[in-house]
């Protein structure tokens, strides 16, 4: 009877009483840890450009692929600006820029990007078919800058103009979003267009300072679309889980164990006993 005392009573209370002890430390970690903080952004992406135009006017095709073109590298980003610069770049007879410069800048540490695209000097000459100036696109003397910046938080971008003038009409230095021109049934202009895109978390934006739709049908000359200062910024956010999930998983792996140990111990307390009773 002593030694089923001594093998069922002491130890195995001793292992009850221990788990018993983990068992409140883990309640209070699963109630009181469930808080965590994100992890950090996965991954970046930026990029800008200072023009980019795919056009058809009287049958013949002009497409000018973005330049300069900067991009940040995936997923990694780039801890110095990744910088653009260009100086005189023209669309056939139809467009003529100044000087170009485009930057992006960000990384997945820092949780943070930031763009930006710059057009000096831009000209879109009157159109084919007898358009003049006064109803042509004239831009002249002029800066178009766009920037944007993307956090998990959140994206935003805008769109600064100076001595911008179209069709005759001078335009506000800081136009709203997505603002548009109606240029004669020539082409449709939008200023500050943003576009935003991803998701809570992830978010991401893209912004042309000015983007030329031209209309299909002008007289048959053809249409299509020249982008002027796009700057883009996004975030890929990271995999988050609560402290408290932890800690329940760690918990849970810790009372197995001395669960095990315990019944272990009682059956072999349990087979000491029934060897001492035989003997007797």
């Amino acid at each position: 009877m002593r030694a089923q005392q001594r093998g069922l009573t002491p130890r195995g209370w001793g292992f009850a009483a221990a788990g018993t002890v983990v068992c409140a430390a883990g309640l209070a970690l699963c109630l009181g840890g469930t808080t965590a903080a994100q992890a950090a952004p996965a991954a970046v992406s930026g990029g800008a450009f200072g023009v980019a135009a795919d056009v058809s006017l009287a049958g013949i095709n002009l497409h000018v692929p973005a330049n300069p073109s900067v991009t940040l590298p995936s997923p990694g980003g780039s801890a110095n600006p990744i910088t653009g610069h260009v100086v005189s770049v023209g669309i056939g007879d139809l467009v003529s820029l100044g000087v170009l410069d485009s930057s992006t800048v960000g990384t997945p540490p820092g949780g943070t990007v930031h763009s930006t695209a710059d057009v000096q000097g831009l000209r879109v000459a009157g159109l084919i078919g007898g358009y003049g100036d006064a109803t042509a696109l004239h831009v002249q003397e002029n800066v178009i800058r766009t920037q944007c910046s993307a956090t998990e938080s959140g994206a935003a971008a805008s769109t600064e103009l100076a001595h911008v003038v179209i069709a005759g009409q001078t335009v506000a230095a800081d136009p709203g979003p997505n603002t548009h021109i109606d240029v004669a049934g020539i082409a449709d202009v939008v200023l500050n267009e943003q576009i935003p895109s991803g998701s809570s978390g992830s978010p991401g934006i893209t912004v042309n300072g000015v983007h030329i739709h031209l209309l299909p049908g002008l007289k048959s000359l053809g249409g299509g679309d020249i982008y002027l200062a796009q700057s883009r910024c996004s975030i890929t956010g990271g995999t988050s889980m609560p402290v408290g999930a932890v800690g329940g998983v760690v918990l849970t792996g810790v009372l197995g164990v001395l669960f095990t140990g315990y019944q272990f111990r009682k059956r072999r307390s349990g087979r000491g006993a029934a060897g001492d009773g035989t003997a007797a």
